[in-house]
């Protein structure tokens, strides 16, 4: 009875575990800094996303910002901050900066959708009976995941050069804030890792 209950509770802990990891979106970052930046010493960040969907663009910013916030470095939206239907010239880019008190400027860039097709082919189980096999066949199925590639890159708004940029791939995403969370948590982590920021 004993042994039952412990395979009933071992069962019941590897679904949890599976159910926990599938609902988390993954996404893999490669980066690259600036091996002449003396950092960290960022104030203040802008943080804006390329994106024509004005739902992407506030997602993302909103995340990302937020979670710069979380970890004590002050972040804005592009879109508290400067209009999406107006052409800043750079010296007006440079007045908004200075007046916002903003040193970085965090660029978010939609380059991509890939689809990946997965083959699960069908498994074979062969059960021994009368001396004979009978093969009982499952039918395979193809999965296809979607990955959405955004380029990052954060710019020093002191000489407009970029300080770090990274290449990121989400996958296993649930819904546009599960994408824009999990992209802005590995961000920042990223930021932090690479020496970028505190």
């Amino acid at each position: 009875m004993k042994y039952t209950k412990k395979i009933v509770l071992y069962i019941s802990l590897l679904t949890l575990s599976y159910l926990f990891t599938s609902c988390s979106a993954s996404v893999s970052l490669t980066s690259w800094k600036d091996p002449n930046y003396k950092g960290p010493g960022f104030s203040k960040i802008l943080v804006m996303a390329v994106y024509k969907d004005l739902a992407f663009r506030k997602a993302y910013e909103t995340q990302v910002a937020n979670s710069l916030n979380e970890e004590g470095i002050p972040a804005v939206t592009s879109m508290s901050v400067l209009s999406p239907d107006t052409k800043y010239t750079n010296k007006e880019l440079d007045d908004i900066f200075q007046k916002n008190f903003i040193d970085g400027f965090l660029t978010l860039k939609y380059t991509g959708t890939t689809v990946i097709k997965i083959l699960h082919p069908g498994y074979t189980y062969y059960q021994y009976y009368y001396n004979a096999y009978e093969v009982i066949r499952q039918p395979g199925y193809i999965e296809k995941l979607r990955s959405v590639n955004v380029e990052c890159s954060l710019f020093s708004t002191s000489n407009g050069k970029a300080v770090w940029i990274a290449h990121t791939k989400t996958s296993n995403y649930k819904s546009l804030d599960d994408l824009a969370s999990s992209l802005a948590s590995e961000i920042t982590d990223n930021l932090k890792a690479d020496g970028v920021i505190k």
